[in-house]
């Protein structure tokens, strides 16, 4: 079961997870913190291949162009399990 945050969910767009040369992409949907605008991304867990459980990055809204910080949990197959959306001041 994934635990959420309200403004983050794992919504397909396409295929919810794609294996490209050893990398494993999770398309989601997530809510920016500035500007309240939904918009889609893809979440890199090649990082839990080589056993690490959390990813924490930036990525800039692609509305409003402000920066998100992206802290990603994974599962042993490298799938995102839950998934926090903040702004750069949290």
């Amino acid at each position: 079961m994934n635990h959420l945050p309200s403004h983050a969910e794992l919504v397909p767009r396409s295929t919810s997870h794609a294996r490209i040369e050893a990398l494993v992409l999770d398309d989601v949907v997530v809510t920016c913190p500035y500007c309240g605008e939904q918009f889609g991304t893809l979440i890199d867990g090649s990082a839990a291949l080589d056993g690490a459980e959390t990813a924490d990055y930036y990525e800039d809204c692609a509305v409003c162009c402000r920066p998100i910080r992206f802290v990603a949990h994974f599962d042993f197959g490298g799938s995102v399990s839950s998934l926090e959306v903040r702004t750069d001041a949290e």
